[in-house]
């Protein structure tokens, strides 16, 4: 189950580990005092333009971020969130899915479960190239709706501020109905004018779900 990875510069790569633990600060103590201080395994991905399943991502960053490492927790949270990765790229390529919540399974099937926690986005990495290009966000270690909360705010972490667009952010949110998360991305996004800027190009509401 290899899948190619790109060497970022060691500036940005620990730009993710802190803009992770950031965004993973403000989620854990968005949910209540018996979340806070958990931690999760991360994975970020490349999503190619001419992806076909999970073998065509490409790896940026994979670890555990924010709180304390549970090693007894580590294993299980790596292959789940590996599990998300995989199911959602392959449902991206076969169907255009943009969220493990449309695939989600909370209950066992063939023999485990499958949630959500794992979104694809619009984003700008000039890293990467000058145009936006989609980026596969997967996480595990939180509650689920923290999960997918976590992978929406994480490349708007200032330390990032990977831009991730409005539009891309608000449909995911629109497939889940999960409101812990949408209340995270409205205080991260803050007010403003109500409209979606993408490229300095005004394209409509803010959340164009709604």
């Amino acid at each position: 189950m290899k899948v190619r990875s790109y060497p970022l510069s060691r500036v940005t790569h620990e730009a993710i580990r802190m803009a992770a633990a950031e965004a993973a600060a403000t989620v854990t103590e968005a949910a209540g005092r018996s979340e806070i201080g958990k931690g999760a395994w991360l994975r970020v991905y490349y999503v190619p333009d001419d992806l076909a399943d999970y073998r065509d991502l490409v790896d940026l960053f994979s670890g555990w971020i924010g709180g304390k490492v549970n090693h007894k927790e580590v294993w299980r949270c790596d292959k789940t969130a590996f599990e998300k990765t995989i199911r959602t790229s392959t449902n991206y390529g076969l169907h255009k899915h943009v969220s493990a919540w449309q695939s989600r399974h909370p209950t066992e099937m063939k023999g485990r479960y499958q949630f959500g926690g794992a979104v694809i986005l619009d984003c700008l990495i000039p890293e990467l190239r000058r145009e936006r290009v989609k980026v596969l966000i997967a996480v595990s270690g939180f509650r689920e709706v923290d999960d997918e909360a976590f992978t929406l705010i994480l490349p708007m972490m200032p330390r990032l501020n990977w831009q991730p667009t409005n539009a891309s952010v608000y449909q995911i949110l629109h497939l889940s109905g999960n409101q812990a998360a949408r209340t995270l991305v409205d205080k991260v996004l803050g007010p403003d004018d109500g409209l979606n800027f993408r490229d300095g190009v005004e394209t409509g509401p803010r959340d164009p779900y709604k």
